[in-house]
């Protein structure tokens, strides 16, 4: 009853929490309630026991309800052991929720939601030198998010990519992530989730987990994406306050509507769909068909790109590769724009290995 409700808004207001005491007011309502039940012919009004809420001392979390977050927190860390990065994530977890760090001594990417965004600097001070710092107020929509959406990803760019566009990455190349890696990624907390696998080598991993996870009583759905980009667009358009099915069907849409290529070097000698290559070849692939061989990878490059445009689009994305000459994407960005001049161009730094550039056409 009345009594109950008042008990509970410590719950509902940070400053009450933080004082450890119950709203003045509602406790002044419940006396005017029990008072009007005994006019009525109800049984006489009853002292007000102590309902004075448990203290919540600093650094104690107490069991229930997911904490608060109110800021998202990102940086990146430098010369810090791999056991300091577990215990990181281990303090960032009681902190708060969707964490994730990913990367090695040398360097690591920390993201996470939570209240105060001051603890969370602390501790990644404690152990490293701390750049690109981030500091970001959540919508209200966005604090209590039921729906996690994992990116299986290719280089340490795209972990960045992912972060900005609210989905949380799981970094390893073709073949290296273990199930144990995936799984760790979801919030244990989260109900929903969606996993975009964005190589066709991840895909069984990704149904495993779906499977995992659906028998904990999950909501989950894996987006067949076979590319990056495919994901980056998939996350692109997710409304974590849209139902499950909706957001599905929407991040779907997305990913199928985004064809794909890229450049690589051919490693030896083989007969492709373009012809025969040899060592060194630059190759370049739509939708993971050889179509392209030549010497130059901007040539490739371009070719591969007046093919995708040929069908018509509106964005195109490129991802420059860890092997990429530097400036690769913002030149073919530009020779781009020049070819046509009714597309957008988007350029990120992806870091993969194996492809030079990455493109996506929406």
């Amino acid at each position: 009853g009345a009594r109950e409700a008042l008990l509970r808004t410590p719950d509902q207001l940070d400053v009450l929490a933080r004082a450890g005491v119950v709203d003045a007011g509602g406790q002044a309502f419940v006396l005017l309630v029990d008072v009007l039940v005994e006019v009525l012919g109800g049984p006489p009004a009853q002292p007000l026991e102590d309902v004075v809420a448990p203290l919540r001392l600093p650094g104690h979390r107490q069991a229930g309800p997911r904490i608060k977050a109110e800021y998202e927190v990102m940086y990146a860390i430098r010369d810090a052991r791999k056991t300091s990065l577990d215990a990181l994530r281990r303090q960032l977890s009681e902190l708060g929720n969707s964490v994730v760090i990913v990367g090695d001594q040398t360097l690591a990417q920390v993201h996470v939601h939570l209240a105060d965004p001051g603890p969370a600097l602390e501790a990644g001070l404690s152990i490293g030198q701390l750049s690109q710092i981030r500091v970001t107020a959540l919508e209200p929509d966005q604090t209590d998010a039921v729906r996690t959406v994992v990116s299986m990803v290719a280089g340490p760019g795209l972990v960045e990519a992912v972060l900005r566009l609210g989905g949380i990455p799981v970094q390893g190349g073709r073949g290296q992530l273990t199930l144990e890696e995936l799984s760790a990624a979801l919030d244990t907390t989260c109900g929903e989730a969606v996993i975009l696998p964005n190589d066709m080598e991840n895909l069984e991993m990704a149904s495993h987990l779906a499977s995992r996870l659906k028998a904990e009583g999950r909501r989950v759905a894996v987006i067949p994406t076979v590319a990056q980009v495919q994901g980056l667009a998939a996350i692109a358009v997710h409304e974590p306050t849209a139902d499950f099915e909706s957001a599905v069907v929407a991040m779907s849409a997305a990913a199928g509507h985004t064809r794909h290529g890229a450049v690589t070097i051919a490693e030896s000698s083989a007969m492709t769909m373009a012809g025969r290559c040899q060592p060194g070849d630059v190759l370049g692939l739509v939708e993971g068909d050889f179509v392209e061989i030549g010497t130059s990878v901007t040539n490739v490059a371009l070719r591969v790109i007046e093919r995708l445009l040929a069908a018509g689009g509106e964005l195109l994305t490129l991802v420059g590769g860890a092997d990429a000459e530097p400036g690769l994407v913002e030149e073919l960005q530009r020779l781009t724009l020049r070819l046509s001049d009714g597309v957008d161009v988007e350029t990120v730094i992806g870091g993969q290995h194996r492809y030079l550039v990455l493109i996506g056409l929406e």
